[in-house]
C-alpha cells in the first residue's frame, strides 16, 4: 500500500494537484492534515472530505508543519514492511513517468525514494549532500551520479518512505516550519538503510528565493530563526555556534535585498 500524506495551509483540498493526477490502478490512500488558520477554509475542507471519503484531519488552526507530519504518522499502520509514505504538496505536480519508477522502486525494496526537485530556476535543490552552513547542490555537477549517501539529505516534498521506519522516528515537534526535514535526515543517516534517488524531475516553486518585499518577510525569517537555533542544538551533526554563524548570512543577505536593517538587527540578537 502507498500511502500520499500531504499539510495544507490556507488550501482547499479540491484543489489540490493530486486529486487530478492518473494514479488509477494503483493501491493508494490519500491522507490530508489540515494547518488552515482560516476557519471557512477548514470547515468547506472538512465537508470536502465527508463528501468524497477522503481521509481529512482537521488541526484548528497552524499547529507547524512537524506536528501537521506527525498527525498523519498517528493514523497509519506501520508493521507492513509492503507499507510506503509519500509526502506531497498540495500545489506539486507529479508525472506518469515519476509514479511508474517510484512504483518500481517500492517493489525493489529501498527504504528511502525521492525524485530531483527543480527550482524555478532550473536548479535542482533536492537531494543534496548535507554541509554545515549550506548544503551541497551536488546533482547540478557533472558527475552528478556520484551523491555520497553517508550525507545525503531531501526535502520532505515528494519523498517516500518505508512506513515500518516511522515506528521510532518521528518528526521533532520542538522544530514548527524549518529544518524539520533536515533533522530527519540526520537522524535516519547513521541507520543502514537503502536510498534510491530517480530519474524524474518534479519542479517545485520556491516563491520565497525570489520574492522578498521590504518587511513583510520579516516575522518568517523569526520563525526561521528560532528553528535554526533549534536544530543546532538537537541535530547530531549541527551546533549552536554553526546556527549562530548562518543565522547571521541569512540577516545580511535578506538585508542587502531588501535594504531593511531589521533582518539584521534580529540576526544579531
Amino acid at each position: 500500500m502507498l500511502y500520499i500524506g500531504i499539510v495544507l495551509y490556507n488550501s482547499l483540498i479540491e484543489h489540490s494537484k493530486i486529486l487530478t493526477t492518473d494514479i488509477n490502478g494503483i493501491d493508494c490512500t490519500i491522507i490530508f492534515s489540515d494547518n488552515s488558520d482560516i476557519e471557512t477554509i477548514r470547515r468547506k475542507n472538512q465537508r470536502y472530505a465527508e463528501a468524497n471519503a477522503i481521509q481529512y484531519k482537521n488541526n484548528n488552526g497552524n499547529i507547524g508543519l512537524s506536528r501537521a507530519y506527525n498527525s498523519i504518522l498517528k493514523q497509519l499502520p506501520k508493521d507492513n514492511k509492503e507499507d510506503y509514505l509519500m509526502w506531497l504538496d498540495d500545489d506539486t505536480e507529479i508525472s506518469n513517468k515519476f509514479i511508474r519508477e517510484l512504483i518500481l522502486a517500492i517493489k525493489d525494496g529501498y527504504d528511502v525514494i525521492m525524485p530531483k526537485i527543480v527550482g524555478q530556476e532550473g536548479i535542482i535543490y533536492s537531494p543534496n549532500e548535507y554541509g554545515y552552513l549550506k548544503n551541497r547542490l551536488i546533482l547540478n555537477k557533472k558527475r552528478a551520479d556520484l551523491i555520497n549517501f553517508n550525507r545525503i539529505n531531501a526535502i520532505n516534498s515528494c519523498l517516500t518512505v518505508r512506513l515500518q521506519l516511522y515506528k521510532e522516528m518521528v518528526y521533532n515537534e520542538q522544530l514548527f516550519l524549518d529544518q524539520v526535514d533536515q533533522l530527519f535526515f540526520d537522524n535516519i543517516r547513521k541507520l543502514d538503510l537503502q536510498y534510491k534517488v530517480l530519474a524524474s524531475h518534479v519542479n517545485q516553486n520556491f516563491s520565497q528565493r525570489n520574492e522578498i518585499i521590504g518587511s513583510s518577510y520579516l516575522a518568517r525569517f523569526i520563525i526561521r530563526k528560532k528553528d535554526i537555533l533549534t536544530y543546532g542544538r538537537l541535530s547530531p551533526v549541527n551546533n549552536i555556534f554553526l546556527s549562530r554563524i548562518k543565522i547571521l548570512m541569512l540577516s545580511i543577505k535578506f538585508t542587502m535585498k531588501t535594504k531593511d536593517f531589521s533582518y539584521l538587527k534580529e540576526g544579531i540578537k
